[in-house]
């Protein structure tokens, strides 16, 4: 009997994205929660911090508010800050150093990995000019500089008002007419420090005295304006923390090619196989060749084959496939049993996850900047 086959379910998801605010409730009660404060998107579950993103490309009207800005009308500071022309400037009119943290430092920076991206216009004049994070005042912060003109990037932990750490590295070379990028990331207690893409040197971890982040820069009344076009922040909780969040919750790494994500799933507890989620198809699809494993290892009897089904394809085509049920899917630490699996007609053929797994999920939401699935 011929069957057509076409998308008959529609998957509640939860997405994280720039443009929506979405909350997840779990066991009646919100375990998992996805908020905006002050320019961040954050994760939060069970009331821990799992995650927190800020961008800003300074073309909101929101982007003033989201900074502790310095306004100097009288000159009677060293610099002040602004935001004008899509661009966060700071101009001094004296020598000294000035600092513009985001206003908001909702996740622990000693505890937690985080990776921070600034781009300098190419236009900047300033002396120096760089990140500061683990920011909790003036006198306690540390920082990454560079300067275009001495060809040297620096860093400095300051407390209370003393410099308790530095290091530097000479021979940085900023580009002649084109913007520079400052990223610091940290992951497993050491911090990377790239500029332009390049990774220029390390640090060991150092405890933060606060969670603040921003920019700080120096001039003097001829080098005068420091300008920033791009400012980004990711926080997240290192895997190893994540496992005692709550046993009923499954924290998985994912991949995104192309606009789908790739999930790591085991098939009837022998192989292990990246698979696409496609909530537009109705069952699991496999290739051949990973049927015909899945043959060699005796985990699929004569009892398992089913009746053949039309399956049709996103060209509109449609062709006739084999089905059996699998014993068992596993993602992470979630195992889906008896699973409908049509065999597609092409070796080269994506692993697809279809309707009969996903619909089996429970409540699951995607964390698209960090590449975690999240599953009840």
């Amino acid at each position: 009997m011929k069957k057509s086959i076409f998308l008959s379910v529609l998957l509640t998801l939860l997405i994280l994205s720039f443009s929506q605010i979405e909350a997840q409730t779990i066991n009646n009660k919100e375990d998992i929660t996805i908020f905006e404060k002050g320019g961040w998107k954050i994760i939060n579950i069970l009331n821990t911090s799992f995650s927190a993103t800020f961008i800003d490309n300074f073309e909101s009207n929101e982007s003033s508010s989201n900074w502790l800005l310095q306004k100097d009308k009288d000159r009677t500071i060293v610099a002040s800050s602004t935001i004008e022309n899509q661009r966060l400037k700071i101009k001094f009119n004296s020598t000294g150093r000035i600092r513009v943290p985001i206003a908001e430092a909702p996740m622990n920076l000693s505890k937690n990995n985080f990776d921070i991206i600034s781009v300098f216009d190419k236009s900047c004049t300033s002396l120096y000019q760089g990140v500061i994070f683990g920011y909790k005042d003036d006198r306690n912060y540390s920082s990454i500089t560079f300067s275009s003109q001495l060809k040297k990037m620096v860093f400095e932990k300051n407390e209370d008002g003393i410099l308790a750490g530095d290091d530097h590295i000479n021979g940085i070379y900023a580009i002649e007419n084109y913007d520079n990028e400052l990223r610091i990331k940290k992951e497993n207690g050491i911090i990377s420090i790239y500029f332009n893409g390049v990774k220029a040197y390390e640090i060991n971890e150092v405890n933060q005295p606060g969670n603040g982040v921003g920019v700080i820069a120096g001039g003097n009344e001829r080098m005068n304006l420091a300008i920033v076009k791009y400012f980004s922040v990711n926080i997240i909780l290192p895997d190893e923390l994540t496992f005692g969040l709550d046993e009923n919750l499954d924290i998985i790494s994912v991949e995104k090619v192309n606009g789908v994500y790739s999930v790591p799933v085991e098939l009837n507890g022998v192989l292990k196989i990246d698979f696409i989620f496609d909530s537009g198809a109705s069952d699991v699809s496999i290739s051949p060749d990973v049927a015909l494993t899945l043959l060699r290892t005796g985990t699929i009897k004569d009892k398992d084959w089913l009746e053949g089904a039309y399956y049709q394809f996103a060209d509109g085509s449609t062709s006739k496939s084999k089905r059996f049920k699998l014993s068992s899917i596993k993602i992470g630490k979630k195992e889906i049993k008896n699973v409908i699996c049509s065999i597609s007609n092409s070796i080269e053929a994506p692993m697809l996850l279809g309707q009969s797994v996903l619909s089996k999920f429970g409540k699951y939401t995607f964390d698209n900047v960090n590449q975690k699935l999240i599953i009840e």
